[in-house]
């Protein structure tokens, strides 16, 4: 039973970077860069499920921040099955993940797990994209 997880693990570190390789686009970019460079606005993206009770907590979270914020920051949602490419892009494991993206579509931060609406806004505000 051992040596069957360690084998499912090695062939799931091999696959995900191929998936990340075979679904990038040209330059890199992808909807969510699309979407930045389109807004100029940092974006704070949920990645997650719509029947994942810790998801749909993870999206009240947001909206409950993304009033106060609207002109500053944008919010996107990626459906880890739906847009599995994506997901295996940004190397997704776990859901809820929060990625955090500056107003060039880079990674600046990450957080797994569920992240409260006042930890959300002091990742925000730390990050310097918005003050509350």
């Amino acid at each position: 039973m051992r040596y069957r997880f360690l084998i499912f693990t090695l062939a799931l570190s091999l696959l995900v970077p191929l998936a990340s390789a075979n679904n990038a686009t040209a330059g890199g970019d992808n909807r969510l860069v699309a979407e930045i460079k389109t807004s100029g606005r940092p974006m704070v993206v949920d990645f997650g499920k719509s029947q994942c009770t810790q998801c749909i907590n993870q999206a009240a979270a947001i909206e409950e921040v993304r009033g106060a914020c609207v002109d500053k920051v944008d919010f996107g949602f990626v459906h880890v099955i739906k847009e599995s490419p994506l997901t295996a892009s940004y190397k997704i494991f776990m859901i809820p993940t929060l990625i955090f993206l500056d107003d060039k579509g880079e990674a600046v931060s990450r957080y797994v797990g569920l992240m409260d609406a006042g930890a959300l806004r002091d990742r925000i505000e730390d990050l310097g994209w918005a003050d509350f």
